[in-house]
C-alpha cells in the first residue's frame, strides 16, 4: 500500500499547528507547571535553568510556522521513502 506523502505531509503540518496553539495556551494559563514539564523534555531542570517564557505575538507565528513547516517536510520525506521501499514489495 502506498502513502500519500503530500497529504501526510500536509496532515502533519496542520496536526502540529494545532499542538502548538495548546502549547501557547498551557505556557501562558500555567507558565510554572508548563516550565516544570517541558524543562524534563529539554533535558534540563528548570530550578537550574536560567530561562522564562517569552511570549510574543510574532513569536507564536513564526514558531508555528517553523514547526509545521518542519514536520510537513518531514512526514513527506518519511512517506516518500515508505513508498520507495515498500514499491520492492509487489
Amino acid at each position: 500500500m502506498k502513502v500519500n506523502a503530500i497529504r501526510l505531509g500536509i496532515a502533519t503540518a496542520l496536526g502540529l499547528a494545532v499542538i502548538w496553539i495548546l502549547c501557547v495556551v498551557l505556557v501562558w494559563l500555567l507558565p510554572g507547571m508548563t516550565m516544570a514539564v517541558f524543562a524534563d523534555m529539554m533535558h534540563g531542570k528548570a530550578s537550574e535553568m536560567v530561562m522564562g517564557w517569552h511570549l510574543t505575538l510574532s513569536g507564536f507565528f513564526v514558531g508555528m510556522f517553523a514547526w509545521s513547516v518542519c514536520g510537513g517536510i518531514t512526514a513527506w520525506l518519511i512517506g516518500t521513502i515508505y513508498n520507495k521501499m515498500s514499491s520492492n514489495d509487489a
